[in-house]
Order: structure tokens, then C-alpha cells, then sequence
């Protein structure tokens, strides 16, 4: 099993509601996930002038200790650390007998 003591980060996650009038994403009330864990990493690709920089990440969260339940609501919705907001693109459940043990929620 996971170590309480490892779960160290604070997310807040606004899902994706609809549109407005002028066409742009609502995004929900925002909701205060912890404890979990953030693994960030940042890629440059590119040579020269051309690089960009692409922030991907995965956040862990485990419903043993985060009463959340990770959908197909989750996709497109907005995960802000602290620092910067990532976009979530997927999300797999992980299960240890037949149960959910954790996610895994793939950001950029």
C-alpha cells in the first residue's frame, strides 16, 4: 500500500461545464483535491529559435485518502498546483483486487 507521508501536493481541479454565449469553455466551481502526488516534468523540443517547452505531468490520486471519483467528466478540465495550469488529456484507474486503488490523471 501507499505511505500517507509520500502525498505531499495540493491540486485544484475546475471541470469543463459547456459554453457561454461567445463560444468559450465554463469551467466549474473549483474543487480542492488532497493529499495526492504531482510528478511534473518539462520537455524542450526544438532547435534554435523554434523550441518550445512542453509541461506534462501526472497526478496520483489515491480515494483511500481523496474521496474522488475520476470520470470521463474530468477530460479537458483545468489542474492548477500552485504555480501554473495544466489541462487534462486522460486518466487511467488502477485496480488491486477488483477494487479502485488509485489514478492516474495525465495533465499538460
Amino acid at each position: 500500500m501507499i505511505d500517507k507521508r509520500l502525498l505531499q501536493d495540493v491540486v485544484t481541479v475546475r471541470k469543463a461545464e459547456g459554453k457561454d454565449d461567445f463560444g468559450d469553455v465554463t469551467y466549474s466551481d473549483p474543487l480542492d483535491i488532497k493529499p495526492v502526488r504531482f510528478d511534473r516534468s518539462v520537455a524542450v523540443t526544438g532547435t534554435n529559435n523554434s523550441k518550445t517547452r512542453q509541461k506534462v505531468g501526472t497526478v496520483y490520486i489515491y480515494p483511500k485518502f481523496a474521496s474522488v471519483t475520476v470520470d470521463d467528466s474530468w477530460l479537458g478540465a483545468i489542474v492548477n498546483d500552485g504555480a501554473r495550469d495544466y489541462l487534462v488529456t486522460g486518466y487511467q484507474p488502477n485496480y488491486l483486487n477488483g477494487k479502485i486503488f488509485s489514478y492516474e490523471v495525465e495533465v499538460t
